[in-house]
């Protein structure tokens, strides 16, 4: 896990509210393992796996959390921190509008982020008992739209962000984005403010 990510504050964020809900639980948990994305972890091996920020994007999630499960041993627990929600709504809303108005029509090309219901089903499908989803909100502030997409670049699997030259053909629609984003959505002291919310994933293995 690089240092970029171990030292951006949604993981930091995220981190500790997985430590507290661990502490919440109070039971030892032996053999425990920080999943990594593409982990290679024997059948029945673990007492505990966490996941902070680190599943890999949502389509692929069925298979990923079939495998996590199929490393717990019984009556082990998985815990995980993911970016989802309501997140970004601002940005997203921003870039449509902009498009719209330059371009005469638009797409909501931006990913879609999991809502909390699908990931409880998720855990569900991979076999996980009693799981439990709990969502909670975080504003940021940043100094301009693009600052925001360039720091969330930072954390690894977040949510992926448009690519100029591949979503839209002409700058003038983040640039106007920028200023939409800017009219509609201020921080306190300058800036922008946008919503992460990072959604908390809890389910056993009978």
């Amino acid at each position: 896990m690089s240092d970029t990510l171990l030292s951006h504050p949604l993981y930091r964020k995220a981190a500790k509210s997985l430590q507290k809900r661990l502490r919440d639980i109070q039971r030892p948990f032996p053999l425990r393992h920080e999943w990594q994305g593409k982990d290679n972890l024997a059948p029945a091996s673990q007492d505990l796996i966490t996941a902070c920020l680190s599943l890999t994007p949502a389509t692929t999630w069925p298979q990923e959390l079939g495998t996590i499960h199929a490393a717990l041993k019984p009556e082990g627990l998985f815990l995980s921190a993911v970016i989802g929600g309501e997140s970004l709504h601002e940005l997203r809303a921003c870039l449509i509008e902009a498009e719209s108005l330059l371009t005469g029509g638009a797409s909501p090309r931006l990913y879609t982020m999991p809502d909390p219901q699908g990931l409880g089903r998720a855990l569900m499908t991979a076999g996980f008992t009693l799981p439990v989803v709990d969502t909670q909100r975080l504003m940021l502030a940043y100094d301009d739209l693009y600052a925001l997409m360039r720091d969330l670049r930072k954390v690894r699997h977040a949510p992926p962000l448009p690519e100029r030259s591949r979503l839209f053909t002409r700058r003038a629609v983040f640039d106007k984005a920028k200023k939409l984003y800017k009219e509609r959505h201020p921080a306190q002291g300058g800036g922008i403010t946008a919503t992460i919310d990072l959604v908390f994933l809890h389910g056993w293995k009978e």
